[in-house]
Formats: structure tokens, C-alpha cells, sequence
């Protein structure tokens, strides 16, 4: 019989995490051998084994002897620990296991080969404790992911069970975000499919160019994400399923290329990122073929250079031809999106109406990725407040500048701020995109969300100081 943290017992362990603004005390707890679990309410839960020392024995020599087998690790722990899902989907048999017996690995993989010499609390919630009873929370997580990666794909019916299991594990990103967190993996006929598709066309190339495997995963698992909300996928076989995935296979590629030359353009502009000039490439090659000015009478024109008379410049780069450009307002969150190649065609020397009949225009922001996010971040009585919202949720294909786009903010506010959020961080901002553009905006010192705000006091720092 085995032990389990209790709920009350995983609350003040997380609250003394939370509450200690001294590192030392932190750093006492998590860097010794083992884990104190002194004033830490466990009980027994009789329907759980106790793991034979031979299991743990046998997973620190493994991982001693090729620390970067994921596979030989999961097949460890899934022999192991033979319980059913209904018992393994309980986060807190997970993390008594990671302090009892994985103490010191998940220490030796994960945090100690920083830099840093202490530990904190983003390091200790998602490393140490598995948050929440979720396929997402569960399958990232250093213990419980690795025997959910086999319990999800071992196939009896094969030759090698573990056929499946090995392609899944043979890339981390597989497990933590390109396949792993999709609900549609429940189903082993489609997680299956997936995986031939990706094992056969990992290395696929377009006109000589290697995509990269990432890309695939996560574009194969996109789109047949976006087939699902046509076809219900679970009624199909295996084979059926991956015949879709080859019918929209040039379809994947020309978007896993896409995908993966807006991630090289992503890291330069982190890199020079000013004032967050939009999805700009900050490249000084990059080239410049219009400007677009407008100023809060309605007046706007496109021209060569950028017109100073005019209360707004927004450089037009050839990258963003086909992108579109944000007309955030002052006035109720307001945001109109319009298509850039419909402004190209402008070429009279000055039009009017280019601004809804009484607001005013705080920002004019390019997006040339729908999957971008749209950051809001409003101020009132002295405290901020942030939502966000993607890209695409705003009307496409609009033509039309002038317009008053969608209504984003249902709150009073004294200050508005937009800014484009990249869209790599959309699965670690999960919590902080709405659906509804009628979501309260969330106070920025709500510690629920403390690891969204370092991540974007990290990033975007100059929209989070006051």
C-alpha cells in the first residue's frame, strides 16, 4: 500500500512555497537528498502498490547510464506501476512519488542544470507538483508524463507493444506540446495515425529546405485538430484517419515551413524589440515599401516616406503584405482588423472616414499571424489589468479601414495598451487567453497567474512597468 499527499497537505505545501519570500527556506526544502516530509499530511491510499526498490534502483542506473532515453525511463515505470487510468489520473499520487522516490532526478534533470542556485516557485509547481488532475498538467509532468506516454500508445496487438511509445517519446516536444496536449490523442486510433504520419514525414523537405520535425508534429496535430470540428474523428479507424492527414499533407508542410520560418523571424525581433514595433522584422535589409498615415481626424494616405504632418507612421514591410493591420482605439477596447493587401491598393493622395465617428486611434499594430495574440492591458484607479485575446478572433478578410471592428473591453478603465504577444507563448498564457471578448481583464498582481506575469514582465517589460 502506498501513500498520497492529501489535498490539505498539497495546499500548504504550495501556500509555504508561495508565502516565503525567503529563498533560503525554499532552497532548504528542495535541496537536500531527500525530500522532509515533516508537517506534510500524507494518508494511505490502499489501492495504490508501493513501488519495489528494484523499480527505483533500476531507473537511477538507466538514467545514469543514458540519461537522455526517455523511453527506457517510461518503460521503468509503466512495468512498474501497474494501476488503472482512473488511479493514475490523481495528481496527488504523482507528487507524493516525485518527493518520495524521484526526488533527486527530477533535481539532476531539470533544475539543477541551470545556472541558477535557487530554486523558486516556477521551478517547484512545475517540476515538483503536478497542479492539476489533467491530461495537460499530467502528461508534462517529469513522472507522471513519462507512464502516460506508454499507457496512451503500448499496442498488445503488435509485435513490438512499445512500437508506438518509442516515436512518441523520441522527441520531448512530442509529449509536451505537439501532441501530448491535444484531447484528441484520448483516441488511440488517432494518436496512432499521427504518429505513422509524423515517423514518415519528420524529415520532409520543400524545395530542398528541411522543415524540422517540430513543425510537423505541430501542424499535422492543427489541422487535423481543425478536420475534428468537422468529422468526428473517434468514429474512424486508424486508417481512414490517417488518409486525411495524407490528403492534407502539402497543406501541412506549407504551413510547418511557415511555422518555422516565423519562429526565426520571432527570435530576432525578441532580440531588438522596441517598443514592440508589431511583427515587424527588425532586419535592416528588411525592406520598407509603403507607410501608412493616418491622423484622428480620419485622414490617411500611403506614401514612400513617412508623412510627420500625420499623427500615425506605420511602416509597411514587404513581409507583411499579406498580413493584417489592427486599429486599436482609445474608445471601448475597439479593435478593427484589416486586410493589408486591400490597403496597398489606396492610391489617391489622401482619403478621410479612416476612423470610427468619435474614437480615437491608440495604436496601429501589424499581425501577420493569426495565431498571434492580441495583449490589453487597461489601467484603472492606479492598478493594471490584462486579458488577451487571439488574433483571429477578430473578423478576417475585412477590407475596410474606418470601421469600428469588435468591442474587447466591458470595464471601466483610464488607460488602454495593446501590444502583439507571440504566439510560441500561447500555451504557457493558456490561462490568460479568453474566448469571449467580454472577459474581465485579470489584476496583474493575481498570484493564480504569477508564472503568466513573469513570463510577460520577462518579454514585454516595458508594457508591465508603470
Amino acid at each position: 500500500m502506498s501513500k498520497i499527499i492529501s489535498t490539505t497537505g498539497l495546499t500548504e505545501l504550495r501556500k509555504l512555497i508561495r508565502n516565503t519570500s525567503d529563498y533560503n527556506t525554499i532552497n532548504d526544502l528542495f535541496k537536500n537528498d531527500t525530500f522532509n516530509f515533516i508537517d506534510i499530511d500524507l494518508i494511505d491510499a490502499q489501492d495504490y502498490p508501493e513501488i519495489e526498490s528494484e523499480v527505483i534502483r533500476n531507473f537511477y542506473e538507466t538514467y545514469k547510464n543514458n540519461p537522455k532515453s526517455e523511453f527506457e525511463l517510461a518503460k521503468i515505470l509503466f512495468e512498474g506501476i501497474r494501476i488503472p487510468r482512473n488511479l493514475a489520473a490523481n495528481n496527488q499520487y504523482w507528487v507524493y512519488l516525485n518527493l518520495k522516490y524521484f526526488f533527486n532526478y527530477i533535481k539532476g534533470k531539470w533544475i539543477e542544470v541551470r545556472d541558477s542556485e535557487d530554486y523558486n516557485e516556477t521551478d517547484i509547481d512545475r517540476y515538483f507538483l503536478a497542479l492539476e488532475s489533467s491530461q495537460n498538467s499530467l502528461i508534462k509532468s517529469p513522472i507522471a508524463g513519462l507512464w502516460w506516454a506508454l499507457e496512451l500508445t503500448v499496442d498488445e496487438t503488435l509485435e513490438d507493444k512499445y512500437y508506438y511509445s518509442k516515436i512518441f517519446l523520441s522527441d520531448r516536444n512530442l509529449r509536451d506540446k505537439n501532441l501530448g496536449t491535444y484531447k484528441l490523442i484520448r483516441e488511440r486510433n488517432i494518436l496512432t495515425a499521427l504518429l505513422d504520419f509524423y515517423s514518415i514525414y519528420k524529415d520532409q523537405k520543400i524545395n530542398n529546405i528541411h522543415i524540422g520535425s517540430e513543425a510537423i508534429a505541430q501542424q499535422m496535430s492543427k489541422t487535423l485538430n481543425q478536420i475534428g470540428g468537422l468529422t468526428i474523428l473517434s468514429y474512424l479507424t486508424k486508417e481512414e484517419i490517417y488518409k486525411l492527414l495524407e490528403e492534407n499533407k502539402e497543406l501541412i508542410f506549407k504551413r510547418a515551413l511557415n511555422v518555422k520560418e516565423r519562429k526565426i523571424l520571432s527570435r530576432e525581433r525578441v532580440q531588438g524589440l522596441k517598443n514592440n514595433e508589431s511583427n515587424a522584422n527588425l532586419d535592416p535589409i528588411s525592406t520598407i515599401i509603403k507607410y501608412f498615415n493616418i491622423s484622428n481626424n480620419g485622414t490617411y494616405c500611403l506614401s514612400d516616406l513617412a508623412k510627420n504632418e500625420y499623427e500615425f507612421n506605420q511602416a509597411i514591410r514587404k513581409e507583411n503584405a499579406n498580413g493584417e493591420m489592427l486599429f486599436c482605439y482609445n474608445e471601448l477596447g475597439n479593435i478593427n482588423r484589416v486586410k493589408i493587401a486591400s490597403i496597398l491598393t489606396k492610391n489617391r493622395p489622401q482619403y478621410q472616414n479612416g476612423i470610427f465617428n468619435g474614437n480615437t486611434i491608440n495604436k496601429l499594430i501589424i499581425s501577420n499571424n493569426d495565431d498571434d495574440l492580441i495583449g490589453i492591458l487597461i489601467e484603472r484607479d492606479g492598478q493594471l489589468f490584462f486579458k488577451s485575446h487571439k488574433v483571429n478572433q477578430l473578423k478576417n478578410n475585412n477590407p475596410t479601414v474606418g470601421l469600428q471592428g469588435y468591442k474587447t473591453i466591458y470595464e471601466n478603465y483610464d488607460k488602454i495598451t495593446y501590444f502583439i504577444i507571440d504566439s510560441n507563448l500561447s500555451e504557457v498564457l493558456n490561462k490568460l487567453i479568453f474566448r469571449s471578448f467580454t472577459s474581465k481583464c485579470v489584476a496583474v498582481n493575481n498570484s493564480y497567474y504569477k508564472i503568466e506575469w513573469k513570463v510577460l514582465k520577462n518579454d514585454y517589460s516595458n508594457y508591465f512597468t508603470k
